[in-house]
């Protein structure tokens, strides 16, 4: 984006055309009217979550504790009491969805409000690097470790809102 100066919109249309085109960007949000955010509900899950350790489903996925424990990513990989990862989403400091990930598990927590999935940013970053799920971004840090560079998580498919968050 920072090389190009496109925006986000622009480069995914470029990427789209590249790739066969034929996808045409979201024009409304996405909701789900049968799950209503519930921020309380999800500020109660999250609160139960500790951060996660010597974990079986990132690890069969190769994803080390030395990874997922780094600076880079402290504070943004979590486990419930079912063992699942969870990938919390955050819009203007507070927790609005959890996305869980496990041998068996691959959802958002029933209240999740979709943002974003993000690590830590350091202030010499000068790369974005946008994925489906954070496992996706934590696999691609694995085999990069690019020293300027974070990572962004979409949890699935973009909707407009989450460009917004991206292009801020």
């Amino acid at each position: 984006q920072h090389r190009t100066q496109q925006s986000i919109k622009d480069i995914i249309r470029e990427l789209t055309a590249w790739h066969g085109g034929n996808v045409e960007l979201p024009t409304q949000y996405y909701t789900n009217r049968d799950n209503p955010p519930d921020p309380a509900r999800i500020k109660r899950l999250f609160n139960a979550c500790s951060l996660a350790t010597d974990h079986d489903y990132l690890k069969s996925r190769g994803i080390t504790e030395k990874a997922f424990r780094s600076p880079l990513f402290a504070g943004r990989v979590f486990q419930d009491r079912y063992k699942n990862a969870v990938f919390p989403h955050f819009r203007s400091g507070h927790v609005c969805a959890l996305e869980l990930k496990g041998a068996y598990t691959g959802l958002l927590a029933r209240g999740s409000e979709k943002s974003l999935w993000r690590s830590n940013i350091k202030k010499d970053d000068h790369a974005m690097i946008i994925a489906e799920a954070p496992i996706d971004a934590l696999s691609y840090h694995m085999l990069h470790d690019l020293k300027s560079a974070f990572y962004v998580a979409t949890s699935g498919g973009v909707s407009p809102s989450q460009l917004r968050l991206i292009d801020e």
